[in-house]
């Protein structure tokens, strides 16, 4: 599968937005084979990226190489902090056994964290069941890490590939032109349920402005054409990076249906 080709920046102050600041993890549950059998192929993520089986209580703070990251200072309001949490973090009390892995791209700088749990939950239960109404109390929000602050918030999405009952959350964070975004999608196939999240840490690809100037060449002044070119590569890269997650979701829920 195709995958993205932009020129990456470092970002070493939103590379810390990987890191959960929400609730306290509980217990992990046990690894389970059968739920590992279940885990997407490489063959499932984009052209370019190094996946890896992980434990679930490995997933917060980590970028699937085991590199932890620094401390997000804060998330306004406080209870929008949950939308960071992975892991164990991430989980309803009560499941008993799980399987994870990770995806990780370095260009652009993007990860994937897949997560399957069974057992323990009643039968109308969602993983994790508080995204539900979470985009509505947060649909503007401010993180503050390292003295930078990030403003945006969650929007719920829907997809085709969706199972009955699943859902999906997509989040936007910008301050002076350096964007991040995150998506979340979780739902039920049988007795497994499941959450699939990205993390997209140069969502608006970095761009020269005189390259922007060589497009709008006819009126090389024009800065209105320079921004609109700018947002539109913007709009673009989001697209192609919702198309991306649309086919890894597609391919997760497949393989559950397949396989469960």
């Amino acid at each position: 599968m195709p995958s993205r080709h932009r020129v990456s920046p470092a970002l070493p102050t939103l590379t810390a937005l990987v890191l959960a600041v929400g609730c306290a993890p509980g217990p992990a549950p046990s690894p389970s084979e059968r739920l590992e059998a279940l885990l997407l192929d490489p063959g499932a993520y984009p052209d370019g990226f190094t996946v890896e089986t992980a434990g679930i209580d490995e997933l917060d703070g980590r970028d699937g190489t085991g590199v932890s990251h620094p401390t997000v200072d804060g998330v306004e309001p406080a209870e929008c902090a949950r939308a960071f949490d992975e892991g164990a973090a991430a989980l309803p009390q009560g499941v008993t056994e799980g399987a994870a892995q990770v995806a990780v791209s370095t260009t652009p700088p993007v990860r994937y964290s897949y997560v399957l749990v069974s057992g323990g939950l009643r039968e109308d239960a969602t993983v994790p069941g508080w995204w539900d109404d979470l985009a509505d109390r947060c649909s503007a929000m401010t993180v503050v890490m390292d003295g930078l602050e990030l403003r945006g918030g969650l929007t719920e999405e829907d997809s085709p590939y969706l199972p009955d009952g699943g859902g999906m959350v997509a989040m936007d964070l910008a301050h002076n032109g350096m964007d991040m975004s995150a998506r979340v999608a979780w739902g039920r196939v049988g007795d497994v349920r499941f959450v699939l999240r990205s993390r997209d840490l140069d969502a608006a690809p970095s761009v020269s402005t005189p390259d922007l100037v060589d497009t709008c060449v006819e009126v090389p002044t024009d800065f209105d054409c320079v921004e609109e070119e700018r947002d539109s590569r913007a709009a673009q890269a989001r697209a192609e990076a919702a198309e991306e997650f649309g086919a890894v979701l597609f391919r997760a829920v497949r393989t559950l249906e397949e396989g469960v």
